[in-house]
């Protein structure tokens, strides 16, 4: 299922347009989009990868 667009846009200007960032959250939203339920292993390597990828 595709993420509506109002949110998207909403997520563009709450991060100023910062690529990174928006792509972060949109993967999180795209997950729990899947209604699969168990999100945390997922959260978890996504944080992981982007504080390694700031360092």
């Amino acid at each position: 299922m595709a993420l509506n667009k109002t949110i998207l846009k909403k997520v563009a200007e709450k991060t100023k347009d910062d690529k990174k960032q928006q792509e972060f959250i949109i993967s999180i939203l795209d997950e729990e989009n899947k209604g699969l339920g168990q999100f945390k292993k997922k959260y978890k390597a996504a944080i992981d990868n982007a504080i390694k990828g700031d360092e």
